[in-house]
């Protein structure tokens, strides 16, 4: 991904929000917060909780924040915590709804939850096929775009094996960047389950 290649002129001047699980707390990096912050020349809303399922994420993240752009993470806690395929598909619903409720214009971004590679995380969230669907399934009715969060191939993770180092969420911000530059990633959901195999295998 050479990022410097990319049109970012697209993204100058553009007010950009992110709701996150813990991938958004500062000590991981917030999903490349500062790296979107240099090439939209803006501070980045940023609104996260820890171990939520989506639809906790909406219930205790949403803030009402008016921005050009919202970028909702997470989905890596709804197994754990007992999360349904309805409920995740509620919250979907929920942030698409208020989120124009807000700015009736504003481009929406879901990003599918991360390969993680640890066998017990595996164990309890592998292959969150559920959630994946969801959000490639819902994306034409509710007219949002995706993030492919298994392009981030190159990412070094903390001693837990599931949350990304600080120091290398730059990689993670310039993935985020080309696919906001894009309008989203456009694989659709078959393409990123031979991506997933692809990497479970690796």
């Amino acid at each position: 991904l050479v990022i410097d290649a990319l049109p970012t002129s697209r993204l100058k001047g553009k007010k950009i929000a992110i709701y996150a699980d813990s991938w958004g707390n500062p000590s991981y990096g917030s999903l490349g917060k500062d790296y979107l912050e240099d090439l939209t020349g803006e501070t980045i809303h940023l609104s996260w909780q820890g171990s939520q399922t989506m639809a906790q994420l909406y219930t205790n993240c949403w803030d009402s924040y008016n921005a050009d752009i919202y970028i909702i993470n997470g989905g890596l806690n709804d197994f754990g915590n007992n999360g349904t395929i309805t409920a995740y598909k509620t919250a979907i619903s929920n942030f698409v709804t208020a989120m124009r409720t807000v700015n009736a214009n504003c481009e929406i971004y879901f990003i599918t939850p991360e390969f993680i590679r640890t066998s017990t995380q595996q164990t309890q969230l592998y292959p969150l096929e559920a959630y994946r669907s969801a959000i490639w399934g819902l994306k034409n009715l509710y007219k949002y775009n995706v993030v492919n969060s298994l392009k981030w191939v190159n990412i070094s993770y903390q001693s837990d094996n599931v949350h990304p180092l600080a120091t290398d969420v730059d990689t993670i911000g310039a993935y985020i960047a080309s696919a906001l530059i894009n309008y989203g990633d456009e694989e659709t959901h078959i393409t990123e389950i031979t991506n997933l195999n692809s990497l479970k295998n690796s």
